[in-house]
């Protein structure tokens, strides 16, 4: 009876095989995939236009999964339950990856990274008044706590400040509400009609940021009047990565949630920031400085605590 008792618990915390490799889908999208995009993005921005950069992501991710979903789910996959929803959703995932790329030209890719896990806060914060949820007072302190940490990263008013951060923030408010809208729409819609949607709209939208079309009325692209082709196959190659890594990364993110438990495949989003270190070291030879630092791991905490808070 004593063997059977002590190799019970044993039993219960090994993970299923379900889990195990929804785990593997999240760190293959957020520990390489996003990471990479968003170093490939601020890399191209140093020598393209930013609007160029922003419409061969969404033209790259439109053509990536249009062709695999409609070879693997036929013409069905392009039948929306829930157009306007739809419509939304795009517009404001489009809203979140225009604001990030602009202001990746600005901060680091680790900095960026760690304002932008303030979503699941804020999420949080929402999901009472927007979608009924009941949110304990605990899981509140928890975002209040989270928020203390990007005070710390931000610096509002200190020298590490820099405008651009605001924009990371907008990211992630935005973020979340296309969050909220995923889970209103998920039963209407699969998650392919959904990522092909964000993608063609995207794209539709992408095209009012292209250089000679956006410089007349977006501040800061003024200099950037007519598209530059790239000279080099790395640069073609960073270009044709772009919407594929977009498209490809959500979709595993996607993929990840549906397979195993919830509660532990999730906290491995926080897997982005050590890919945004490694490739901001790397890449661009940037180290986050120790309120960077103290910010992230606060931000981390908090979230984590939130999801197994919320799992209970």
């Amino acid at each position: 009876m004593a063997d059977q008792s002590s190799t019970a618990p044993a039993a219960r915390a090994t993970l299923s095989s379900e889990t195990v490799k929804g785990i593997l889908y999240m760190l293959l999208a957020m520990m390489i995939i996003i990471p990479v995009m968003n170093t490939g993005a601020k890399y191209l921005q140093d020598k393209y236009p930013y609007g160029q950069v922003l419409f061969a992501r969404y033209i790259g991710h439109f053509l990536c999964v249009a062709g695999f979903f409609a070879i693997t789910h036929g013409i069905r996959v392009f039948r929306a339950g829930n157009f306007k929803i739809q419509i939304i959703r795009s517009l404001l995932l489009f809203s979140c990856t225009a604001f990030y790329f602009y202001g990746l030209q600005y901060i680091e890719l680790t900095t960026a990274a760690t304002i932008n896990f303030t979503m699941p806060m804020i999420v949080t914060a929402l999901a009472g008044p927007v979608l009924g949820e009941k949110v304990g007072w605990r899981r509140y302190v928890a975002v209040m706590v989270g928020f203390c940490g990007v005070l710390l990263v931000v610096q509002p008013g200190g020298d590490g400040f820099h405008w651009a951060m605001g924009l990371i923030l907008m990211t992630a408010i935005m973020y979340a509400a296309y969050q909220l809208l995923t889970r209103a729409v998920s039963g209407t819609d699969s998650a392919e009609t959904s990522i092909i949607y964000a993608a063609l709209l995207g794209s539709f939208f992408s095209i009012a940021m292209l250089p000679g079309i956006g410089n007349h009325f977006i501040p800061g692209l003024e200099t950037h009047t007519d598209i530059i082709l790239p000279d080099n196959v790395l640069d073609w190659s960073i270009f044709l990565m772009l919407g594929c890594a977009g498209g490809f990364g959500h979709y595993f993110m996607t993929k990840a949630l549906g397979l195993g438990e919830a509660s532990i495949i999730s906290m491995f989003v926080y897997a982005q920031l050590l890919g945004a270190l490694t490739l901001s070291i790397m890449i661009f030879g940037d180290f986050p400085g120790p309120m960077v630092i103290s910010g992230a791991i606060i931000i981390v905490g908090s979230g984590i605590y939130i999801t197994l808070r919320g799992n209970r």
